[in-house]
Formats: C-alpha cells, sequence, structure tokens
C-alpha cells in the first residue's frame, strides 16, 4: 500500500526486518523478487487507472534504468562476502528512514 500510494515500500518492509529479527541473507534475498512483484502491481494500476501515469522516459533512459540494475544486483554479488551482515542491515535502516523522511518531507509540502 506505502508503493501504491507514496513510492514508498521500503521502510515499512525493513522496519518489520527489524523488529522480528529477519536474518540479513534471507531478508535481501526476499526483497528481490518482493520488489519486482510489487513494482508490477504497482504499476499496473497505475496505468489502469490511469494511463498518463507511465514516466516519459525515452527508450535510453529505460535501457540505462534496466542496466543499472543488472549493474547493482552483480556489484551486490561480488561485495557481499566483504561486508558484514550487521553493516548491511545499518545501511538498509539508514536508506529506508532517508525514504520515509523524504516521503513525509513531500507529503507536507504537498499540503
Amino acid at each position: 500500500m506505502t508503493n501504491a500510494v507514496a513510492g514508498v515500500g521500503g521502510p515499512s518492509v525493513s522496519a518489520y526486518a527489524l523488529l522480528s529479527r529477519w536474518p540479513q541473507p534471507p531478508f535481501a534475498a526476499t526483497l528481490q523478487p518482493f520488489f519486482v512483484t510489487i513494482a508490477v502491481v504497482t504499476l499496473t494500476a497505475k496505468l489502469a487507472l490511469d494511463p498518463g501515469q507511465m514516466p516519459p522516459f525515452s527508450a535510453f533512459a529505460w535501457i540505462l534504468i534496466t542496466a543499472m540494475i543488472v549493474a547493482g544486483i552483480y556489484t551486490r554479488e561480488k561485495l557481499q562476502r566483504f561486508i558484514a551482515d550487521a553493516h548491511t542491515r545499518f545501511g538498509v535502516i539508514v536508506i529506508a528512514f532517508l525514504g520515509a523522511a523524504a516521503a513525509l518531507a513531500k507529503g507536507l509540502v504537498d499540503l
């Protein structure tokens, strides 16, 4: 729901993972298909309700976005053995907090 309404789905899942003491490796492995599914459902719902919601990106931009996703997955695979799970969890919490703060700030500004 938070992803569809505010475009920020990570903070709620990150908070749940932290409070339930979900170990980092299975949490990370679960989030990849989870966020792909959430993104597809959100995009489908937005396009069904208002086809004008599609971002006006060029084909090059979509290719670049896809390449960056693949590069991020590849980089994570190479770096995961050098970064402790505790540091990864801290990074996830920081990013989730920043995303939640940005969504809150945008909501307040839009009011």
